[in-house]
């Protein structure tokens, strides 16, 4: 009987250490999946777009040369792309919140650090939901100012426009507190910043040899919001700082902004003219634009079909 025992005791234990050692096994084999699953999973999720068809309303999430682990991994690129809309994002971290599975939702804490002056930089949480819905939370930012208009973000008219026919100078950055998209719209927006060492090219005429050329105007530093209005419909406003020193501007700025993004727009801009303001430009403000009073100027733009 004192062998039978202590045999039945040893194959417990072995059993135990057996288990054990399995146990380890699949941790270490779950922990070691790779970050090339995560593309995956996103499309299992129904928050990325399958196929990459331009008449899928769902965001398309290309992620290209990833490296690291699914729980801790890099991207050297992201491509999102969403109604004729394309975002580039490089050097882009993530680490994965398994938590929020227990919610049935896939939660990313991400980030990115510019390589270069035309990177955007970033860092937030992002949670992709089995609905197909993305939501972005207290996610900081900065990018170029000269970003809005380049390839990065082409595809609206708008965009196009400002393109071709002015150069946007220094550096844009904020928070967006709540950004939620789902069903192939925009549905919520709330973000805030600043645009610092602000600046316009546009081609003017000299004001000594009347020929045109491009010249830069200086507008400081802008505080900017933006918000939703209705799905797919934001509403913009830039407005020259109050707390800033103007002694670097040449025009005081106050911009409000409809946007569709489906590249409809609205703009109604006021300028003020300042000691500062070249008399070309004051000129031709009076020619182009509706005079307030006191060196107010009025500018509307709109789009085709607004």
């Amino acid at each position: 009987m004192p062998n039978k025992t202590k045999t039945q005791s040893s194959a417990s234990g072995w059993k135990r250490w057996l288990g054990f050692f399995l146990l380890i096994c699949v941790i270490a084999l779950v922990w070691s999946i790779p970050a090339s699953v995560l593309p995956r999973l996103l499309a299992m999720s129904g928050a990325s777009g399958a196929g990459g068809t331009s008449g899928n309303s769902t965001p398309v999430v290309q992620i290209s040369q990833t490296r690291g682990t699914l729980w801790s991994g890099q991207a050297a690129q992201v491509l999102i792309s969403a109604n004729q809309q394309q975002l580039i994002l490089e050097n882009v971290s993530w680490r994965f919140n398994w938590r929020s599975l227990l919610d049935t939702r896939l939660c990313l804490d991400i980030s990115s650090s510019p390589v270069a002056q035309t990177t955007i930089g970033f860092e937030g949480q992002s949670c992709f939901f089995t609905s197909g819905a993305i939501h972005l939370n207290s996610l900081l930012f900065e990018l170029p100012a000269s970003m809005l208009v380049s390839a990065q973000l082409a595809g609206s008219p708008l965009m196009r426009t400002l393109n071709s026919a002015v150069q946007i100078r220094g550096d844009i950055s904020g928070m967006v507190d709540n950004l939620v998209w789902h069903a192939g719209q925009l549905q919520q927006l709330s973000a805030r910043g600043l645009w610092s060492d602000a600046a316009v090219g546009m081609q003017l005429p000299d004001a000594q040899t009347f020929r045109m050329r491009q010249q830069q105007l200086r507008l400081n530093v802008l505080p900017w919001t933006a918000e939703s209005r209705a799905p797919n419909e934001l509403f913009l406003h830039v407005r020259s700082s109050d707390i800033e020193p103007a002694a670097n501007a040449d025009l005081q700025v106050d911009s409000q902004s409809q946007i569709w993004l489906d590249g409809r727009y609205s703009t109604q801009l006021q300028l003020g003219v300042m000691s500062s303001t070249p008399q070309f430009l004051q000129d031709i403000l009076a020619i182009i634009a509706e005079p307030q009073g006191s060196g107010i100027y009025r500018l509307v733009w709109r789009s085709a079909g607004v």
